[in-house]
């Protein structure tokens, strides 16, 4: 019969006389291959740079070569995966197959010099701006805590503008940076609202920055209470405009926001 079941050389069964698929077990060891084999080779030609100018066509292979292998294992990988599909006696194969494609996939983009690119840098421009954003954070904290501090010794009253606080030496003129925007002498990042009291509502912003900072993404706010919250660009924008909005119903006017200088 044609769909009878018959015995395979290696002692496996087979539907209709077929050869059972090992497709994936070959394409898995490519795959696991094209992963050491980049950073084995590109190692040996560093330890043998010392010794001979083998160094450099090993170094060559060590970038060439894991990205090739990864490809051929992503491509037998599927071959076979397509083969022992419709296979009822290979589940170890598929699952084989499977397993030599994912390797493939994860090997080329690391084993690519052009992968390392499209994902180390990426992550490092990601923890730099977190990093600023906690330095900037801080920053303006500190900036707050000696304003409700100034306040204590002056009636309640925060300083009409940020230069007092350094005159009098309670903050850094670097405070009033953002890393975002380099190292500027002398000068004012943040946004700074003058005439506020210890008895301004928790919920009104003292320091604010501009929304554009932080690679676009939005800025920090600093409320009366010292409270700092990132806000996404267009919520801030909403935050600083409910809070006029809010200033002009208690006192009748708009508030004086000092800009950066």
């Amino acid at each position: 019969m044609s769909d009878a079941l018959t015995d395979t050389p290696d002692g496996g069964s087979s539907s209709a006389g077929r050869p059972r698929p090992r497709h994936g077990k070959s394409a898995l060891a490519l795959g696991l291959s094209g992963l050491l084999a980049c950073p084995l080779l590109t190692v040996m030609a560093l330890f043998m740079a010392m010794f001979t100018t083998i160094a450099i066509p090993l170094g060559l292979l060590g970038l060439v070569g894991g990205p090739v292998l990864s490809i051929l294992a992503i491509v037998l990988g599927m071959r076979g995966y397509r083969r022992a599909k419709d296979h009822p006696y290979a589940p170890g194969e598929r699952r084989t197959a499977i397993a030599a494609i994912a390797t493939g996939i994860i090997g080329f983009p690391l084993t690519n010099p052009l992968g390392y690119i499209v994902i180390v840098l990426p992550a490092m421009r990601s923890a730099q701006e977190r990093s600023i954003r906690v330095v900037c954070a801080s920053n303006m904290k500190g900036v707050a805590i000696s304003a409700l501090v100034h306040a204590r010794n002056h009636e309640g009253y925060l300083p009409s503008d940020l230069d007092i606080l350094i005159n009098s030496g309670d903050i850094s003129p670097k405070q009033l940076q953002c890393p975002c925007q380099g190292n500027t002498a002398d000068s004012c990042g943040y946004y700074y609202v003058s005439g506020l009291d210890v008895n301004a509502p928790s919920s009104w912003i003292m320091i604010f920055e501009a929304p554009g900072n932080h690679s676009e993404e939005g800025g920090h706010v600093v409320y009366c209470d010292g409270t700092v919250e990132f806000l996404k660009a267009e919520k801030l924008k909403e935050e600083v405009d409910r809070f006029r909005a809010e200033y002009v119903r208690s006192r009748g006017r708009l508030p004086r926001i000092l800009p950066p200088q």
